[in-house]
């Protein structure tokens, strides 16, 4: 790919690293985004210094602007081909009961870290008439309960994105959806924790009302990532997004994505309510 400079945000494990894995193998030239020195040095030892890793933490707009200029630095007059919006956070609560910092937490990663992002690594995606991914994901398209807010947040993302792919197209820059199903990744080895952490803090009518849920929830995620497609497969599909010579709007990545996109504009939404309704017994 003649040495095409690409970020990838979120890149320390998961569908960051494999991306960052794949797209080296195909020759780009790519910048890890991690929030970590340690994860930083792991990312170089791991490539044999291949990865030119870059500190990012994308609720943090200094952070976001110095990355910027180290980047613009390192890439000189070339520009950057591709930016690939991958962090994000999901955290469980019924919408009853959330806290503001689970609120902040999940829109200043999954909504305002890529819209800043994108905002300040335009002007080099100018430059190489280069491409945006942005990795959203099922629950931007069908929100389920107990999640509302990161459904939330992956509907603005994809709203972000429907009209940013129109701002730009005269640019002849493309802006792709990524939308993976249940992935292999650790995220979800931690949403398992965070959902048990949850389930024990809530009042005792709290539980009362939603600890069946919660633990159903918990183990319908534990069995959906057992059989989960392997963060490699949206690795490629984010690779076709930035290698497609026309770009789609929306990639998906495995079968239970893909599933979902055909389903989704069919269902009615009392026939929606009780789909998802019965994945949790509300």
């Amino acid at each position: 790919m003649n040495n095409r400079g690409v970020l990838i945000t979120g890149a320390s494990t998961g569908i960051g690293l494999a991306t960052a894995e794949h797209l080296l193998a195909l020759g780009y030239r790519v910048f890890p985004c991690v929030r970590k020195t340690e994860d930083a040095e792991r990312l170089t030892a791991l490539s044999d210094g291949g990865f030119e890793p870059v500190i990012l933490d994308v609720t943090d707009e200094a952070s976001i602007a110095a990355a910027y200029d180290l980047v613009s630095d390192r890439l000189s007059d070339s520009g950057l081909y591709g930016l690939v919006n991958n962090a994000g956070v999901s955290l469980a609560s019924p919408l009853e009961y959330i806290d503001k910092q689970h609120l902040d937490t999940q829109f200043h990663t999954n909504v305002y870290g890529p819209a800043l992002m994108t905002k300040y690594f335009l002007p080099l995606i100018r430059q190489a008439s280069g491409r945006i991914v942005n990795v959203s994901s099922g629950a931007g398209q069908l929100a389920v309960p107990l999640m509302g807010i990161y459904s939330a947040t992956k509907f603005a993302l994809e709203a972000m994105s429907d009209a940013l792919r129109v701002e730009l197209r005269h640019a002849g820059i493309g802006v792709s959806l990524v939308v993976p199903g249940a992935i292999e990744t650790p995220i979800h080895g931690k949403n398992l924790a965070d959902a048990e952490s949850l389930l024990a803090a809530l009042p005792a009518a709290a539980r009362a009302r939603y600890g069946g849920a919660i633990a159903k929830q918990i183990k319908a995620t534990a069995d959906r990532d057992a059989g989960g497609t392997a963060a490699a497969t949206v690795a490629k599909a984010i690779a076709r997004a930035l290698a497609d010579k026309r770009p789609k709007a929306r990639y998906t990545a495995g079968s239970d994505a893909k599933a979902l996109s055909v389903m989704r504009p069919l269902l009615s939404a009392g026939l929606r309510d009780r789909i998802v309704g019965g994945m949790t017994g509300l």
